[in-house]
């Protein structure tokens, strides 16, 4: 018999970035889920039982946890807060599937329930987070096109575009 090749998703949420109070509050308002989290700083937090810390990872390990999560949660810093950031790109281009705080810019990357998932404050996210849990195949076709949209946001892509901008002006 075949060996199914998909690989068995074991965490509800991963969360690759950098620790910081705003981030560790959202991430431990979030009990009910199990969740991984990668990135710097956050040995000096005391994470939750449900929370695995695996310390700061490379992209080839950035790729391994997103493929073992259901969902991949962006969360922006405030100077992001109304924009995008390089996790935006990165987690679609991974192949996972998007969670992240709903702004206009990542909406016009990656259009809200139909290559991201996007929520305004903890209730929608968790409610979000429950529905994908409940029916992943469901929301497997988001992250399929979240992925195939990510090939038009390269970074020679995005430079050609920033270029023809600047010349058209």
């Amino acid at each position: 018999k075949k060996k199914n090749s998909l690989k068995k998703k074991i965490y509800d949420i991963s969360f690759i970035g950098t620790a910081d109070d705003k981030r560790f509050i959202l991430l431990k308002s979030l009990k009910e889920f199990k969740i991984i989290i990668a990135g710097d700083g956050w040995n000096k937090y005391e994470l939750p039982n449900n929370i695995t810390y695996v310390g700061n990872v490379d992209n080839k390990k950035f790729s391994q946890l997103i493929s073992l999560s259901h969902l991949s949660l962006n969360i922006l810093r405030d100077q992001n807060n109304h924009s995008h950031n390089m996790k935006t790109f990165e987690i679609p281009a991974m192949g996972g599937l998007m969670i992240t705080k709903r702004t206009k810019e990542q909406k016009n990357f990656f259009p809200e329930n139909k290559a991201s998932l996007m929520y305004q404050n903890i209730n929608e996210l968790k409610i979000k987070i429950r529905g994908v849990l409940k029916n992943p195949k469901k929301f497997y076709k988001i992250s399929k096109k979240a992925y195939s949209l990510s090939k038009y946001y390269s970074y020679k892509i995005r430079a050609k575009q920033i270029l023809e901008s600047i010349n058209n002006d």
